[in-house]
């Protein structure tokens, strides 16, 4: 089982956003790509690849966005089996919810809601909820 990598739009508005953690995959050229495969680990290791965009795990940017950025990405399982959900008709009956909450920085969880929404799966809701936080970082 493995951490899931963020895809090439959210990589490309991390990077917008100031993520500049080195990463063991990156983008170039929307092609995902490795270390240690394809035969371009010793261009890594001496950052000598122009142009590409780093590729961090789900969890990495959501721990970035959370201490850099006070932004706090949240998951839940819903039911939607019940009328006027908030997917009425979907034809699930069950659905991964997300919630974005700015933090206060007083050392107390004021979370104040930002954004919310659904996805299919819980790595589909966490990318989407990483992508809107990303959108929602003021600059």
């Amino acid at each position: 089982m493995e951490d899931k990598l963020i895809t090439y739009n959210t990589a490309l508005l991390a990077k917008d956003n100031g993520f500049n953690i080195p990463t063991k995959a990156w983008y170039y050229d929307n092609t995902l790509v490795e270390y240690g495969k394809n035969g371009i680990r010793e261009m890594y290791e001496n950052n000598t690849i122009p142009n590409c965009i780093s590729a961090p795990t789900q969890s990495l940017l959501q721990k970035w966005l959370r201490e850099i950025h006070n932004l706090w990405v949240e998951l839940h399982i819903t039911k939607t089996d019940t009328p006027n959900t908030f997917k009425e008709g979907y034809g699930k009956k069950y659905l991964v919810a997300y919630r974005i909450h700015k933090l206060k920085v007083d050392g107390h969880f004021y979370g104040n809601l930002m954004v919310d929404g659904f996805g299919d799966s819980w790595e589909e809701a966490l990318e989407l909820a990483l992508e809107k936080a990303l959108n929602k970082i003021e600059t």
